[in-house]
This record gives structure tokens, sequence and C-alpha cells, in this order.
């Protein structure tokens, strides 16, 4: 009764999972835009029938990858496969975050669910896999969460949940988030989580100006932007605040991007603290490239 459709469908899912491990750490919605767009020139291109073209078509490559006949009810259909893509990826990389509060992108966890629904009973082996994939992707040491798996499946079941604390975000500006998260982290002086956190922001294109700014202390940065450092650098401290400044904030960004720096700290903190507890933690000081 549905015909083609359910296989048109797909084709543009795959379209959206192969834009999403190009583009690891795009936003749902913008991958959602990029494979949409996608189909449907491929789409439209079906309206263009010249003799050439129809050869290409009429191979089994060809006629899966370009189709043959234009439809408005094939759009549909990928309409239909994007947003399953799309409510599929929010729904995995919700589910883990790095070490500065961004999530570990979905299809990395999807990836891991397929390998493991096959080939293990281990209630922790998505968690685990989709983690060590995490670390792989950003040569980042993951020990410290491995090992209180194995000290406290529950423990980490909790700490898992609060995963996806710093990495909220909706009305906050990038750069902010940026700056708050790399001021909390230089208070907590951990160097492995102080590196992947400026590889994560690299990837995201944050510009080499916001990161040295950050890591400098402020160094460079405009004064709207110092206002969050030192916001964020006397909250992650406990340092008494100038009795300006929160107030100053608040009238230029706005209660909700507040919000959301107050939980980027919060979540900025979570990842250092549990290894220092562990007994993981390494000093900045112990890097070059951040010691400088």
């Amino acid at each position: 009764m549905l015909g083609k459709y359910p296989g048109d469908a797909l084709w543009a899912l795959m379209v959206f999972l192969g834009l999403a491990f190009l583009r690891p750490r795009a936003s749902a919605g913008r991958l959602s835009l990029w494979a949409f767009g996608t189909s449907c020139a491929v789409e439209f291109s079906q309206i263009y029938q010249a003799p050439w073209i129809n050869g290409v078509r009429h191979t089994t490559v060809g006629h899966l990858v370009l189709g043959s006949v234009f439809s408005w009810f094939d759009i549909a259909a990928y309409a239909v496969g994007v947003l399953l893509g799309a409510g599929l990826d929010i729904l995995l990389r919700g589910k883990f975050s790095g070490g500065t509060g961004h999530t570990l992108p979905g299809w990395i966890v999807l990836v891991s669910a397929m390998n493991n629904t096959a080939t293990t009973t281990d209630p922790l082996a998505v968690s685990r896999e989709a983690i060590r994939a995490f670390g792989q992707h950003y040569d980042y040491d993951v020990t410290y969460i491995e090992e209180l798996m194995e000290m406290s499946p529950g423990a980490f079941h909790a700490f898992e949940a609060a995963m996806p604390l710093g990495q909220y975000q909706k009305a906050a500006p990038t750069e902010l988030l940026t700056i708050a998260r790399i001021a909390a982290m230089r208070v907590e002086d951990c160097g492995p989580c102080m590196e992947l956190g400026i590889k994560i922001v690299r990837e995201a294109g944050v510009s080499e100006h916001i990161i040295r700014g950050a890591l400098h202390g402020g160094k460079g940065l405009n004064a709207e932007l110092l206002d969050v450092y030192n916001y964020a650098r006397a909250v992650a401290a406990n340092e008494e605040m100038d009795s300006e400044l929160l107030p100053r904030l608040k009238a230029r960004w706005g209660g909700e991007v507040i919000a959301e720096l107050a939980i980027a700290i919060t979540g900025t903190r979570l990842y250092p603290t549990l290894k220092r507890a562990l007994g993981h933690a390494k000093s900045c000081a112990l890097f070059p490239s951040l010691a400088s």
C-alpha cells in the first residue's frame, strides 16, 4: 500500500546519517536542513530528462542515487525520513556529553548501540562503547569514567544522568558559553579537561581570539565578554563578585542567558571534580600548551 515511499524515507535518513558522520558536531536542525535540501535537489534534478543522464539513471547505482521520475510524494517521504533522523539524533545525543558539557554526537551512540545489541548483554555496553568512541574522537582519556562504571554501575548511572547538564543551549551565544566554560575549567585546573574543551570549541568554529582570551584570564576580550569571564571565574572560585557585575550581565543578556551560563559552569565542573575524587586529575601546569 505504501509502495516505494518507505524506501524514499530510508534514503533521506541515510543522507542525514551520512552528513552526521561527516559533521558530528552539527546540530540536528542544521543536519535536517542539509539532508532535506540534498534530497530535494536530487528529486528536482529528475525534471531534467536529457538522454545522457537518463542513461545514468538506468544503471542500478544511478537509479538508487538519482531516482528517475519527479514526484511531490517523494519529497514528503524525504521529510519523514529527515524528521526521523533528527528525532533519533536529538534523543541519542542528549544521553551523553563530553568533559566540557558538549554533547556526544548522536551517530556515535547509534553505531555503538547497533554494534552491542547483537554481541553482548552487558547493560553498560552501549554507554561504555559510546564513551570510548568519544575518547578516541578527541584523543581524551576516559579511564576515570570506565573506572566509575566498574566500581559502581549505580554511581555511574547517577553521573550519566547529569552528563547533559552543561550542554543545554537555547539563548546563550556559543562564544559566551565557551568563555564561561574555559573560565570555570581554569579554576578547576584540569589539564586534560581543558585540552578537550579547546578541541571541542575549535571543532565548533569558535574563533581563536575568544579561546585565547579566555585561556589568558580574559586578556584581549572586549568589556562585555570580559564581564562574562569575570562572572564565571568568580562563581567557579567562590570569589567575591563586583556587586554591579551580575545586574549588568542580566541587563545586557537577559535572565535566560544567565541561567544557561550558570548551568554551563556547573556542568563543566562535574568532570574535573570526578577525576580528582578518583585520583586522575592532572594540573594544567603539566601541559606546555596550556601553561604558556
